[in-house]
């Protein structure tokens, strides 16, 4: 699975290659997809020890930035709560995004990317008492998914049948339960992916978007395959010798607004069935 190989892909050794043939370019990228997964897998940051360092975690420089003219306040209706007003606190950029923090009265973190709320991070004072009630029932797993399913289309006026289920965890630690899902087309996943997470009470702790909306306009994209792996396969053998790969995965990602297909690639010596000697992204630019 490609999560796999990005968990382990901090272990291998990499080398920055360019090839160019018939428009096609496909370059090897030092750790790129790392830096992209960080930025949708918000809410996996959860496991961190601190969790106020999460939101910086998803920007890959975490830099602060000034910006001029912005709203200093604003009123929003969030999920079951009216007229919350929010107070703004600063805003950040990393790789291809920039976010405005605002924060309530509870200092619940809202995360914003232009007008649209992007993310959320609850301050974990405001649900202790909660979660101290023994009178409130425990949720199974099973239930607090069917309540993100419920709850994300209300907070990002999506339609979550294009998306799918690709993870979700239990972090015992926290008592939280974690589920990612990724936009899909054409049989071909995204890095446009949506986390969020809920503790076993079902209390909304935390989701990410950031990258959400960002593939409305390739939805009709068109990918001839068998071009794909001709070259995937002229390239491994032009540039290898003595090794065998597989192509683990390939995921739809935008870059500097264009769409790219990210193929992962893992490389063994030929005869040898486990041990992969270095993982290879070729990015194939469509």
């Amino acid at each position: 699975m490609l999560y796999s190989i990005i968990l382990n892909i901090l272990f291998f050794k990499f080398r920055r290659k360019f090839y160019e043939k018939k428009k096609i370019i496909f370059l090897i990228i030092v750790l790129v997809s790392v830096l992209i997964f960080s930025i949708y897998s918000y809410a996996n940051n959860l496991i961190k020890e601190k969790k106020g360092e999460a939101f910086n975690n998803i920007f890959t420089t975490g830099k602060n930035i000034k910006v001029d003219n912005i709203e200093q306040s604003k009123k929003i209706n969030f999920l079951d709560n009216n007229d919350i007003t929010l107070t703004y606190q600063k805003s950040q950029q990393g790789y291809q995004l920039t976010a405005d923090i605002y924060t309530d009265n509870q200092n619940n973190e809202y995360i914003y990317q232009g007008n649209k709320l992007t993310g959320f991070l609850r301050d974990y004072k405001s649900v202790n008492n909660t979660r101290l009630d023994t009178n409130i029932e425990r949720l199974e797993q099973s239930t607090i998914r069917d309540i993100a399913k419920n709850i994300i289309p209300k907070l990002l006026d999506i339609d979550l049948k294009k998306y799918d289920l690709v993870n979700e965890l239990y972090v015992e630690s926290y008592d939280e339960y974690v589920f990612t899902f990724t936009k899909t087309i054409n049989g071909y996943k995204t890095t446009e992916s949506i986390s969020i997470s809920f503790d076993s009470y079902a209390n909304l702790s935390s989701f990410s978007a950031p990258r959400i909306a960002m593939f409305d306009r390739f939805e009709n994209i068109e990918i001839d395959e068998k071009d794909v792996n001709d070259f995937i396969d002229n390239y491994m053998n032009e540039t290898y010798d003595f090794i065998k790969y597989e192509v683990e995965d390939k995921i739809l990602n935008v870059i500097e607004g264009k769409p790219i297909l990210e193929c992962y690639i893992v490389i063994k010596l030929n005869g040898d069935n486990f041990n992969p000697i270095t993982t290879d992204i070729l990015v194939y630019y469509l």
